[in-house]
């Protein structure tokens, strides 16, 4: 019982060494567990906050014993760890510890070395260089990541019910329709237009940059491309004279806040793609279900929200002054204004605007569930 003790204290002690591959793994599997508690609570429907506080919980305490051990290997105060917490350096920082090789001889405490004094001399100058360099490389590729593969975005409002609620994660594919500057944090002016661009299909749920503010990410349902005629009579969408096929599949409601719902009907619509999904819509008399007639110009697009009538969209004014069209700019005729009330909303989207397709949900209001998206 005595050994058992001993070695629990050992365990749980901040003395000891811990190697490189020891931190890596810990770190690998510590991510994998995180993820695959994730998955399991949207899978079985648990709640989410509680399983990622446990999971969390859990992780903490060896976590914080393997960073010590790692700081005191590599020659550090154990008062490093505070640097974790510190965004983008911290995490620079982190894997540079990851990356560094062990010292020659005892650490503070007098605990074996990992090397003998045969081994390779240390150089610490050399390894610390090296050891940020391939944490930068790590950063590097994060950000790549995110800027060319997915990035998640938090739903905000209504607009896209009963597809997307408020709250929901969406994932969105940064490279589905080519790569613009918004593909970039800050969207720089690197360059205008598009590169290995894609089009969208109609039917797409997707984010892009407001028009008339490109700090801000709006998300929509796309169902005008360039050229289209598309116009709404009595909730129907029309593009080019013909109507989506809509019919109406039940009845929900729509919660205002304080406690006041909204009676809404529930509509399946198809895209003459034959792609399908609901709306809602508080009844085909409302004005923002009958519109003029918009002409999408070339390299824009025309997109609405899945909440027909609770959605600042591609029907209403974007309240920007406009000189000539292209690729970021395109305009807008006042004359479909007096079918919409007077509310700004999203006009044409630019193709440079679109940042990407929204792929995947996961709806972490209610039971947690994840969905796909794209193909729908």
């Amino acid at each position: 019982m005595a050994e058992e003790q001993g070695g629990l204290r050992r365990l749980l002690s901040l003395r000891g060494r811990c190697s490189r591959a020891a931190n890596g793994w810990f770190v690998l599997v510590s991510f994998v567990c995180f993820a695959a508690a994730l998955l399991v609570a949207l899978a079985a429907g648990l709640p989410l906050l509680p399983t990622v506080v446990v999971t969390v919980m859990v992780l903490a305490a060896p976590g914080f014993i393997f960073s010590i051990r790692r700081l005191h290997d590599v020659g550090l105060s154990g008062w490093f760890i505070l640097l974790f917490a510190v965004p983008i350096v911290g995490g620079i920082f982190s894997w540079s510890v990851v990356f560094k090789r062990g010292q020659v001889g005892a650490n503070k405490y007098g605990d074996p070395p990992l090397k003998t004094a045969a081994s390779r001399p240390s150089k610490p100058g050399r390894e610390w260089a090296l050891a940020v360099s391939g944490s930068v490389a790590v950063f590097a590729a994060l950000l790549s990541f995110r800027i060319f593969g997915f990035q998640p975005y938090t739903i905000p409002s209504a607009a896209m019910e009963p597809s997307l609620s408020v709250g929901d994660y969406v994932f969105v594919s940064k490279a589905a329709y080519g790569v613009s500057k918004h593909s970039f944090p800050f969207s720089p002016p690197l360059f205008h237009g598009r590169i290995f661009n894609r089009a969208p299909r109609r039917g797409d749920i997707v984010v892009f940059k407001l028009p008339r503010d490109p700090k801000v990410d709006y998300i929509k349902r796309l169902i005008g491309l360039p050229g289209d005629r598309v116009q709404i009579r009595s909730g129907v969408v029309f593009v080019n004279g013909r109507p989506m096929d809509r019919k109406q599949v039940g009845a929900s409601t729509e919660s205002m806040g304080g406690g006041f719902d909204v009676p809404v009907d529930v509509y399946q619509e198809t895209t003459s793609e034959g792609r399908s999904y609901r709306t809602y819509s508080y009844g085909k008399n409302q004005v923002s279900e009958n519109t003029g007639v918009y002409v999408v110009p070339p390299h824009c697009y025309f997109t609405i929200g899945d909440n027909r009538d609770n959605s600042l969209d591609s029907r209403f004014d974007p309240g920007m002054a406009f000189e000539a069209t292209g690729p970021s700019n395109c305009g807008w005729d006042n004359a479909v204004d007096a079918y919409v009330p007077d509310e700004k909303g999203v006009g044409f989207v630019p193709e440079e605007n679109l940042v990407g397709q929204a792929e995947l949900a996961v709806a972490l209001t209610g039971k947690p569930r994840l969905r796909w998206l794209a193909g729908r």
